[in-house]
C-alpha cells in the first residue's frame, strides 16, 4: 500500500498565493476600541489574502468611507449651529488672583459656570454618541467581513494555518487614524473634536 498520499495537501494553492489571515479575535479588539478607519483596513487586507469578490470589497469601502463622511457631517452641523455656546466656552478670560475681582464675579459666575458646564457636557455626551454609533458599525463591518470570508478563514485556520502578525498592520492603521481624526478636528473643528 502506497502511504505517500497521506503527505500530500489535500488542498493546493491556486494561482501561487497562498491563504493566509489575521486572527479575527484582535481585529475585533482594534473595532471596539479604535473605530472605523484601523477596522477598514484590516478588514480589506483579510478579504484579499482570503479571496473576497473585489466587488464586495469596494462596496465596503464606499459604504465605510460614507459612514465616516456622515460622522464628520453630523459632527459639523452639530458644532456650527451651536458655534456662539461653545465659543462662550472656549473664551472665558482667566480671572486674575486679586481678591475684588473675585469677590464681585463670583455670584455672576456660578450661574455662567452652570451654563458653560451644561454646554460642554451636551458637545460631549453628543461626540460619544456618535463615537459609540461608529464603534457600532465597525464591529458590523467586522461581522459582514466575516461572514463574507469564514469559509476561507477556516481552510485557513484548520489546514493551512498561516495566520499573519497584525501588529504592524495594526499600528499603521491606528496612527493614520488618530492623524486623520486630529486633522479634521483642526480644520473643521478648531481642536475640538
Amino acid at each position: 500500500m502506497n502511504k505517500e498520499y497521506l503527505l500530500t495537501p489535500v488542498i493546493e494553492v491556486q494561482d501561487g498565493n497562498e491563504l493566509k489571515s489575521f486572527q479575527v479575535r484582535y481585529i475585533f479588539i482594534i473595532a471596539f476600541l479604535f473605530g472605523l478607519l484601523p477596522t477598514l483596513v484590516l478588514c480589506i487586507r483579510n478579504c484579499l489574502w482570503l479571496r473576497v469578490e473585489r466587488k464586495v470589497i469596494i462596496l465596503m469601502f464606499v459604504i465605510s468611507i460614507l459612514v465616516l463622511v456622515s460622522k464628520f457631517l453630523v459632527l459639523g452641523f452639530y458644532y456650527h449651529t451651536n458655534i456662539e455656546q461653545f465659543a462662550n466656552i472656549r473664551n472665558v478670560p482667566m480671572q486674575s488672583n486679586s481678591q475684588e475681582i473675585l469677590e464681585n464675579s463670583q455670584n455672576a459666575n456660578l450661574s455662567e459656570e452652570t451654563n458653560q458646564s451644561q454646554e460642554i457636557s451636551s458637545w460631549d455626551i453628543f461626540k460619544s454618541n456618535v463615537s459609540m454609533f461608529e464603534r457600532i458599525y465597525s464591529l458590523l463591518l467586522l461581522f459582514t467581513a466575516y461572514q463574507l470570508f469564514r469559509s476561507n478563514y477556516r481552510v485557513v485556520l484548520h489546514l493551512t494555518g498561516s495566520l499573519q502578525p497584525m501588529f504592524k498592520w495594526a499600528l499603521i492603521s491606528i496612527i493614520a487614524a488618530v492623524l486623520f481624526e486630529s486633522l479634521m478636528s483642526q480644520l473643521f473643528f478648531g481642536g475640538n473634536l
